[in-house]
């Protein structure tokens, strides 16, 4: 509330829910589960799509989903307020560097785990 005192508190998320979900930091656990949420919804999407079971892989897509959550909620923790261009453009250019880096990291380990199986 310090930090927003010239908004009222209808002012949710000082209007930009996009950028203020958790203005507190309350939610990081919140951020883990959502993160895994949509990593299996996805992931179970793709799979039924080539005829395969919903849940085929569903622990490594949470896993991958999930560290995505938390990996967003702390670049989000990091760039904090809103700002200028520059600041929201630099949020989004780490954001997608941060997510591309796991998407790399997460074909490496696939790669690996399929090397040891086969």
């Amino acid at each position: 509330s310090e930090k927003y005192f010239g908004l009222t508190p209808y002012n949710s998320m000082a209007n930009n829910p996009f950028s203020f979900s958790d203005p507190d930091g309350d939610d990081f656990g919140l951020s883990i589960l959502i993160g895994a949420a949509i990593g299996i919804l996805s992931n179970g999407i793709q799979y039924v799509s080539n005829k395969q079971s919903f849940f085929d892989n569903w622990g490594r897509a949470a896993f991958f989903g999930g560290l995505s959550g938390a990996l967003g909620f702390g670049v989000g923790e990091a760039f904090g307020t809103l700002g200028s261009f520059g600041h929201e453009l630099g949020r989004a250019l780490t954001h997608g560097a941060v997510n591309g880096s796991l998407s790399s990291a997460q074909g490496v380990i696939s790669g690996m785990v399929s090397q040891l199986v086969v």
